[in-house]
């Protein structure tokens, strides 16, 4: 099967995020298994669902000062000052796969219950390093799904 990718899309909630740097703009990773399994004495074994299995952490990549940039700053302000206008939130990241005949599938993954976990990185680099553009943001969602259609 051949495949090629464009037109990819990250929505937070309604917003449709636009100003992404450069590289991996957007990265959706699972810290956790979902499932254990343990081994005993005669190789009676034990398994389990892992609920933190469906943990996602989200990483992305923003343009420094742009739109994105200071929307995802806003929430982080509001969620560090323990404000009432916080709400969890939730995002959906859509790879568009086409596949030289006319046919896309899209590969979408729902992210539910999300909190920031860090501040972004902040330097200045006297070598011309573009990196100093850009906002790295950091989230973790309660639960991930993916959906292939």
């Amino acid at each position: 099967m051949d495949v090629y990718t464009g037109s990819d899309l990250l929505k937070w909630g309604d917003r449709i995020l636009s100003d992404f740097a450069s590289g991996d703009v957007w990265r959706i990773e699972y810290p956790n298994e979902i499932s254990t399994i343990t081994t005993g004495k005669n190789g009676n074994s034990i398994g389990a669902h892992n609920e933190t299995g469906r943990n996602a952490n989200l990483t992305m990549r923003l343009i420094r000062g742009s739109a994105d940039d200071k929307f995802f700053n806003t929430l982080y302000q509001q969620w560090l000052n323990k404000s009432d206008d916080f709400s969890p939130q939730t995002a959906s990241a859509t790879k568009n796969l086409k596949d030289g005949n006319g046919n896309t599938i899209t590969d979408t993954v729902y992210l539910e219950f999300g909190l920031p976990t860090s501040a972004v990185v902040s330097y200045e680099n006297t070598g011309g390093d573009g990196e100093q553009c850009v906002a790295i943001w950091n989230w973790k969602f309660a639960r991930a799904s993916r959906s292939i259609g």
